[in-house]
């Protein structure tokens, strides 16, 4: 059986494993997690954080199923982010060891002073108070969530930037403080 991940080549979701749908152009077809799922380091899908759950199998790597507003929802574990695909990746200052374990806009990077690997945030990007990284001041976007703390995503469709809330003012790092 063709599987997420392996470049299972596929041309109907029957040949995929569970949760998961046969897509792409024809000829060119492979397995993927449908939607409200993605793919774990077992290259089987889990669901979404935010998804509602009975049990933490459910739910995707570094997640898991917590009681949360009266409802069951997969949830990102401590010193966790949720990425825009619905997965969870590392926080910003958080050890790392590799590719694909940091939060979106970031990357595993040694750190200059110890040598230590941690989770930075990208080029153009600041650190979040919920320890994800978004865009830095002037920097395009196409909502607030994109941008750093405090800050709005305003400007014409297609030509958006990050720009700080009434009351704060860019700081020489990208992020906006408090005037």
């Amino acid at each position: 059986m063709a599987r997420v991940g392996d470049g299972g080549v596929c041309v109907t979701s029957e040949e995929c494993g569970a949760l998961m749908t046969c897509a792409g152009f024809p000829g060119n077809q492979t397995c993927r997690c449908a939607d409200g799922y993605v793919l774990r380091e077992d290259k089987t899908c889990g669901k979404v954080e935010g998804a509602r759950c009975q049990t933490s199998r459910e739910c995707a790597d570094n997640t898991g199923c917590k009681d949360e507003a009266n409802d069951t929802l997969c949830t990102c574990n401590k010193n966790y982010v949720t990425r825009h695909d619905g997965s969870c990746g590392k926080k910003e200052s958080q050890t790392c060891f590799g590719l694909g374990e940091c939060g979106d806009s970031m990357q595993c990077r040694t750190d200059g002073q110890g040598g230590q690997q941690l989770c930075r945030c990208d080029p153009g990007h600041v650190p979040t108070l919920d320890g994800a990284c978004g865009g830095q001041v002037g920097e395009g976007c196409s909502t607030a969530s994109d941008c750093g703390d405090s800050m709005l995503c305003e400007g014409l469709p297609g030509n958006q930037s990050c720009v700080c809330n009434q009351s704060f003012t860019a700081t020489r790092q990208g992020s906006c403080g408090e005037v």
